[in-house]
This record gives C-alpha cells, structure tokens and sequence, in this order.
C-alpha cells in the first residue's frame, strides 16, 4: 500500500505559514486556524 503523508501544516495559506515560521507564540487568530481547517470538513 502507498500512502502520502499529509501534516496540517500543507493545509496552511502560504501567509499562515509565514506566520509559524516567525515563531511568534499564538501568531494565528482563529479565523486562520479556521481557513485551514476547512480542508478538512467533509460536506
């Protein structure tokens, strides 16, 4: 079986990112955390 693996972090916009890789504690509001998160809902 082939799997790909998938870290939560794919599912980031590219500004999100950025914003982790700043460091800064608590960098992301919700509604960031919220536009990722929408991958993952199932309609």
């Amino acid at each position: 079986m082939k799997y790909k693996y998938l870290d939560a972090d794919d599912f980031h916009s590219e500004s999100n990112k950025e914003k982790m890789r700043m460091g800064i504690p608590l960098a992301l509001t919700d509604e960031d955390r919220m536009s990722g998160l929408n991958h993952y809902v199932i309609p």
